[in-house]
């Protein structure tokens, strides 16, 4: 857990052993907190368990030095800035 306003909440799914062991403990419930940020690596091992409202972050290295950034979400309604993404790197 990260400190910040909302708090960021980081999880590895990457590891099956320790992916069980946070499921049992009950780390769904932590990650569905709606007042923080959760960021889960490799989630789509855990994709059944998440909640409709997720915005799927994907990076790929295609040129040294460079990096692609897809964003995507079921829940376009959640997320509508999405389409205006290009746009607001352009403007950075």
């Amino acid at each position: 857990e990260h400190a910040g306003s909302p708090p960021l909440l980081h999880a590895d799914a990457y590891l099956p052993e320790k992916l069980e062991g946070f499921l049992e403990d009950g780390g769904l419930e932590y990650l569905f907190d709606s007042g923080k940020v959760v960021v889960v690596e490799w989630a789509d091992k855990i994709r059944k368990q998440l909640p409709d409202r997720v915005l799927w972050v994907e990076l790929a290295v295609i040129s040294k030095p460079g990096r692609k950034v897809c964003l995507r979400s079921d829940d376009t309604g959640a997320f509508a800035w999405i389409a205006d993404f290009p746009a607001i790197l352009s403007q950075a």
